[in-house]
């Protein structure tokens, strides 16, 4: 019996080292299986783009869904939305996402890095939509950034899995906030009203916010009219630009010369609104440039006539020099141009020129003409010349012009100058001679021409009623005369019949 009991005792325990090794066998099978589904339920979940699944396993996707601005820009703020899609048979576990800095992209204080996607259920078919959830980053792009492609990384998780990582590509271009500031006009006329326009231009390839224009002259010789010196404006887009008029006046006393006005520019910084951005700089606005004269017939004195010539403008002239140019009407004996010098605002001198009144020539208008009228190409009676494009006549002036010489006594005389600038200036301005008048009484050769002028015009009017009564009277006196000698004919043959009776 001793010998039974321990031959069953010995066989018992191969059967359990049998068992227990098979048990352990199961055992590490079914560890190697879980393995393997979390493998590719792993493997599925990194899954960013293709065809939908109808697997029993849930296969999370991530997409961009958009990025403004796009491309993204340097300096500049930047919203992401990354979509979540279950594109898998089986509904996912509980999802977090994290955003994981990464250059150049810093999340902003105000956002959570951590936000919960939730449970995403399972794709429904061909007749159904894969369930979706948005998540809005906002990021700020470093303003050093050089322009690329950067990738925005977030990492995700769902419950029973270990965290997987997606990037996603943005494109960043460089920030440029670059401006330049032009204006329209660099001479201002002292004491005159003057339209400044300044343009501000957004040459860089960023936007430019909450802008602050201003400008001023240390010497206040430069003032704003009508309004202070300071303009807001909104936004200027990248590679746009804004006109910012400005009327102003320059101080009368001023010293002819260049003057700086100091520019100001404040915008608001892309990264932070709190933080404003300045640029400064300057430019030059002369002071000075041309001016104007007045020119008045003084007096006359045997053909030779004398002209007060006024500085009336702003800005002094320098090697001032008047002359009477070649026109019709007129004839200068002797020199026709007369050096002045300088004339100071205000200042006057006098000229003479030794002038002859002649007759109009062939090819001009008759003297009976409208005096003073404007033609095309022509001048104005009486003000400054303004030259034009139409036909000419004698002398380069057309016959409007002979026509008012002829019956006003207008003569042009010439004013060059050199103004502040440096530059030569014309002024032309019409004279009227008033000692030139029509009865023909005046002195060296004026009356003389003015009578001709009016016997033209005489002449022209009423010539042909003249020649009709020189006709209608020789007619008259001819009848007369012819019948005077038919009754002293008829007498006479009386007398020589009564004397032969007689006999």
């Amino acid at each position: 019996m001793n010998h039974r009991t321990d031959t069953s005792t010995k066989t018992a325990k191969p059967f359990r080292i049998a068992t227990l090794s098979a048990m352990s066998i199961l055992m590490i099978a079914i560890i190697c299986a879980s393995f393997a589904v979390n493998a590719f339920a792993a493997t599925a979940t990194t899954t960013s783009q293709g065809a939908f699944s109808s697997t029993g396993y849930p296969i999370v996707t991530t997409t961009l869904a958009s990025n403004d601005p796009n491309p993204a820009i340097a300096g500049e703020l930047l919203e992401v939305k990354v979509d979540f899609q279950n594109q898998g048979g089986q509904q996912s576990g509980d999802i977090t996402a994290t955003f994981v800095p990464s250059y150049p992209f810093t999340l902003v204080p105000t956002d959570n890095a951590t936000q919960d996607v939730g449970v995403l259920q399972a794709y429904q078919g061909a007749s159904g939509n894969a369930q979706s959830k948005e998540l809005t980053y906002h990021v700020l792009v470093d303003k050093d950034a050089p322009a690329g492609s950067y990738d925005f990384t977030l990492d995700y998780t769902q419950a029973g899995t270990g965290a997987t990582e997606t990037k996603i590509p943005i494109d960043v271009k460089t920030a440029n906030n670059q401006q330049t500031i032009t204006i329209d006009k660099t001479i201002l006329i002292p004491g005159a009203q003057t339209v400044v326009t300044f343009t501000i231009n957004n040459v860089g390839n960023a936007p430019l916010r909450n802008l602050i224009f201003t400008w001023a002259n240390t010497g206040d010789n430069i003032l704003p009219v009508g309004s202070d010196n300071t303009r807001y404006v909104k936004n200027i887009d990248a590679g746009q630009s804004i006109a910012l008029p400005f009327t102003v006046i320059a101080d009368t006393n001023a010293a002819a010369g260049l003057y700086k006005l100091d520019l100001s520019l404040s915008y608001q910084d892309a990264l932070n609104s709190s933080i404003t951005k300045l640029t400064s700089t300057s430019a030059g606005m002369y002071i000075g440039g041309s001016t104007d004269f007045d020119v008045a017939y003084s007096e006359s004195s045997s053909g030779q006539i004398s002209l007060s010539v006024a500085n009336v403008g702003s800005n002094p002239a320098s090697s001032v020099t008047v002359s009477v140019p070649q026109q019709p009407g007129w004839r200068v004996s002797g020199s026709n141009n007369a050096i002045v010098g300088n004339l100071n605002k205000g200042d006057y001198t006098a000229v003479s020129f030794t002038l002859q009144q002649s007759a109009l020539t062939s090819g001009i208008a008759n003297a009976s003409g409208t005096a003073g009228a404007t033609a095309t190409g022509g001048y104005a009676r009486g003000g400054n010349r303004t030259r034009g494009t139409g036909a000419v006549g004698t002398g380069g002036y057309n016959a409007t012009l002979a026509s008012a010489n002829a019956g006003n006594n207008m003569l042009l005389v010439e004013i060059a100058y050199t103004d502040t600038t440096g530059q030569r200036q014309v002024v032309d301005k019409m004279v009227s001679i008033s000692g030139a008048s029509a009865s023909g009484n005046g002195t060296g050769g004026f009356g003389a021409r003015n009578a001709a002028a009016t016997n033209t015009s005489f002449l022209g009017t009423y010539g042909w009623y003249i020649v009709i009564l020189v006709l209608i009277i020789g007619a008259i006196y001819w009848y007369r005369h012819k019948k005077k000698m038919s009754i002293s004919d008829s007498d006479d043959e009386d007398d020589h019949i009564s004397s032969k009776k007689k006999k």
